[in-house]
């Protein structure tokens, strides 16, 4: 008897390992070399990596980080102007909200412009304790991968300081409406 439940926790163990999310499986896709790509100050880093650092996405499913706020915030502002023309966007044009990882708009962050079914693939589960809404945009947080659990709405330039308890290091999904 234990030896067929051990082949069967054996069995069960190698099927959940072939599984994915679907923003995994859906970033792989369209990502060359079959994934969601992430660069530090120009070298390859592991996409996961990516909430240590500060980060945009913008060219999805490739992301650029780099060691400092002051390096990303220069490497938007050659993205948002085109021949010297500023761009109609403070930031990105396509960005919906900027994340932080810690209270009061510190620590690393993210501009997002992507909804993430996992957060977790560009490593930012559970890690949210800030944000600021951009472009006029509307958006969802949820606790939960695929938009589930409690759901937290966001919508036209809104900052939050200080996520309450309940998403506070919580959030594990977000979606552009």
């Amino acid at each position: 008897m234990h030896r067929r439940t051990r082949l069967l926790v054996a069995a069960l163990a190698l099927a959940l390992t072939s599984l994915q999310p679907i923003a995994v499986a859906q970033a792989e896709s369209a990502a060359p070399r079959g994934g969601i790509e992430a660069y530090l100050d120009g070298g390859p880093i592991p996409a996961t990596a990516a909430g240590d650092y500060f980060c945009h996405d913008f060219d999805f499913p490739t992301l650029y980080c780099y060691s400092t706020a002051a390096a990303l915030e220069a490497a938007v502002a050659v993205l948002t102007t085109d021949g010297g023309r500023s761009a109609t966007a403070v930031y990105g044009p396509s960005d919906y909200v900027t994340v932080y990882s810690e209270p009061g708009y510190v620590g690393s962050y993210a501009h997002l412009a992507q909804s993430y079914d996992a957060l977790w693939v560009i490593g930012w589960n559970d890690q949210i304790s800030s944000f600021k809404a951009r472009n006029s945009a509307n958006g969802s947080f949820y606790v939960d991968w695929y938009a589930s659990g409690q759901r937290l709405d966001f919508c036209c330039n809104s900052t939050v300081p200080q996520l309450s308890g309940t998403f506070d290091n919580a959030i594990s999904s977000v979606y552009r409406r």
